[in-house]
């Protein structure tokens, strides 16, 4: 019986121990399963952070870009700074290049090319000579070109070729200008072309432009080639000539500066007026023996006389001497047919000069021509 109860004893407090366990069982399972959420929660916290983070390093990404634009206007900024230094290298190359005029005689048909301003003024206004502006541009140095002189032929070369200096000036009567010193220099990237007239006492012509290098050949020149070169081309214009302009209150004062010089008709004949004596038609000299006032005061009526005479005589001639945008009173039937925009003189010998003879006027043509 004793046995029996110390059983049931055994299995009271063995179920009391087991229900003691349980709520500690509960508490670790508890603690388990909030580690794992904890654990769970941590991954998708860390997770979640991460992707938070995906859209910062996005903007931080799109925040380089702008960089790299930065990097697009300075390379673009670098080929303007180049471009404008390209820009300001053609202007200090205009700046330092020389102005080649480039002048005309008609007399002898002959074209000059001079970097020399004085000496383009000085055939200009004394020499008969026109200009035709500027052939091209010039650079201050380069390779020389040498101007020579052929008395004979009244022609002018230009070479670079020393050779053909030494033989020319040597063997064929060429004289050096400029003694013997370059005139100017060739070097860019215009070309000037050459060409060659045997048929006009062997006279050259050179210029840039390629039409007229290819045009002239239809009129008996040669093509000789580029020759030189220019860093630009010139500014050419129409042929201008010197016209000074007639003063008859000098003139009747006794001043002939403005009409001293040479004086040419349509039909060839030319008069030289100098301060004292007019030389007619390369024979005999004259001078003024009276002037005075036409009816309209607008121009004037000479009477001149062999040089030294004082007398009238058959040799004595009569001349209207006429400024520009002046015209001749009409004299009865016959009418100024001269041309009024320029200053001109006419002879009538003994009678009334013939006004109705556009041949007849004689217009200066410059002041120091050699006929």
């Amino acid at each position: 019986m004793k046995k029996n109860h110390l059983l049931f004893c055994s299995l009271v407090l063995s179920i009391l121990f087991v229900s003691s366990l349980n709520p500690l069982l509960t508490l670790a399972e508890e603690a388990t399963t909030t580690n794992s959420v904890t654990e769970h929660t941590t991954t998708e916290a860390t997770f979640a952070s991460e992707t938070e983070l995906e859209p910062s390093t996005t903007e931080l990404s799109t925040s380089t870009e702008p960089q790299a634009e930065s990097s697009t206007e300075d390379i673009k900024t670098e080929e303007t700074t180049k471009e404008e230094e390209e820009l300001e290298a053609e202007e200090e190359a205009a700046t330092a290049s020389v102005p080649i005029y480039r002048l005309y005689n008609p007399s002898i048909g002959k074209h000059l090319y001079t970097t020399d301003a004085n000496e383009k003024k000085v055939l200009y206004e004394q020499h008969g000579w026109g200009y035709e502006g500027i052939g091209w541009y010039a650079p201050k140095k380069g390779k020389p070109v040498y101007r020579l002189y052929n008395p004979g032929l009244k022609n002018h070369l230009y070479t670079t070729d020393t050779n053909e200096v030494n033989i020319l000036t040597s063997h064929h009567g060429w004289l050096s200008d400029n003694r013997g010193k370059p005139v100017f220099y060739s070097g860019g990237k215009v070309n000037i072309y050459r060409l060659y007239n045997f048929g006009l006492s062997g006279r050259h012509h050179w210029t840039t432009d390629t039409n007229e290098y290819k045009v002239l050949p239809r009129h008996g020149w040669t093509q000789e080639g580029i020759k030189f070169a220019a860093l630009q081309v010139g500014k050419p214009i129409q042929t201008q000539y010197y016209n000074k302009k007639m003063n008859i209150s000098e003139i009747q004062q006794g001043n002939y500066s403005s009409i001293t010089g040479w004086w040419k008709n349509g039909y060839g004949l030319i008069i030289n007026i100098s301060t004292k004596t007019v030389k007619l038609n390369n024979s005999r000299y004259y001078s003024f023996k009276s002037i005075s006032p036409s009816p309209d005061n607008q121009y004037l009526q000479a009477y001149l006389l062999p040089y030294g005479q004082t007398k009238n005589s058959i040799l004595g001639t009569g001349a209207y001497l006429v400024p520009r945008n002046v015209k001749i009173s009409k004299m009865g039937m016959y009418d100024d047919a001269s041309d009024i925009n320029k200053d001109r003189i006419i002879f009538g010998g003994q009678g009334v000069p013939s006004i109705d003879d556009p041949k007849a006027y004689y217009y200066y043509i410059g002041e120091n021509i050699s006929y």
